[in-house]
């Protein structure tokens, strides 16, 4: 899920920067930018057959965060306790990055309607976890 109400553009909320720009950023164009985030990773297979440049700059920057000792964001999978109201899952949230690896995590404030996305999507993983376990 996409956290619009955190989205900021030069230090402006995203809606007022589309306002400022002239440019149309309703539901509907939200989420069509939400679909090209989540899909992209198929379009560069399609187009150059894997995305391991992605992946091996992503554990570049988290690796470097942990040896620099950075105290650096970054949105990392870690299990939830309690965090958002969610618990015994994995999911990727903004986290303090250090030599201790996940030093802190980070609960910003969602809109109603992203935080029941999040709490949704939650509760769809853990459904599938239950299926899958021994």
């Amino acid at each position: 899920m996409a956290a619009w109400s955190l989205t900021h553009v030069g230090g402006m909320p995203i809606a007022q920067f589309c306002s400022a720009r002239g440019i149309e950023c309703g539901a509907e164009e939200r989420d069509r930018i939400s679909e090209d985030v989540r899909d992209s990773a198929y379009h560069v297979i399609e187009s150059k057959g894997a995305t391991n440049f992605a992946v091996s700059l992503a554990l570049e920057h988290l690796v470097g965060a942990i040896m620099r000792d950075s105290n650096s964001i970054l949105t990392v999978s870690t299990p939830l306790n309690g965090q958002f109201g969610i618990r015994d899952i994995a999911l990727s949230v903004p986290a303090i990055i250090n030599r201790g690896g996940v030093r802190q995590l980070l609960e910003p404030a969602l809109a109603d309607e992203e935080l029941q996305r999040l709490r949704e999507s939650a509760r769809i993983l853990q459904g599938i976890m239950a299926e899958i376990e021994i």
